[in-house]
């Protein structure tokens, strides 16, 4: 796949998840609708650390403080409602990643494109289950 068109990913996974966290509060992101499902602030804080998870592999070093790891990474929790990164952190965060990724995508490495390319599948997934949260919290669904 084309750096091109894993841009063009990139950008609709950008709006799914820009849409989904608009008028989520810290307190909000925190909320767990349901015991089946995560909280907003975990999947969101997920998306960013899977990016620098990207970031590690195809560009040698992560950007993120620890924390994104050691709570938000695949099988892993917040311990607490007080350990949480702010959601609009997390916000900020997704933001500069998504710089750092347009720079590998920039150099037209075709196996680090590949890369890339699945983790925006994997982040299609969680921008989806964003939309579907927003809900279970009598939020209005923002994708029509």
């Amino acid at each position: 796949m084309a750096s091109e068109e894993i841009k063009v990913i990139m950008k609709y996974n950008d709006f799914v998840i820009k849409k989904n966290l608009e008028e989520i509060t810290q307190e909000d992101s925190l909320k767990r609708p349901d015991e089946r499902v995560n909280i907003i602030n975990w999947v969101t804080g997920h998306i960013v650390n899977s990016r620098d998870d990207l970031l590690e592999d195809v560009a040698g070093k992560r950007f993120l403080p620890k924390e994104y790891t050691e709570y938000y990474g695949r099988g892993k929790q917040i311990p607490d409602n007080e350990s949480a990164l702010d959601i609009e952190t997390i916000k900020a965060d997704y933001e500069k990643l998504t710089d750092e990724i347009h720079k590998v995508l920039a150099e037209g490495d075709a196996e680090k494109d590949q890369k890339v390319a699945f983790f925006m599948f994997h982040e299609s997934y969680h921008a989806g289950q964003l939309g579907l949260l927003r809900k279970l919290l009598d939020k209005k669904g923002k994708i029509q």
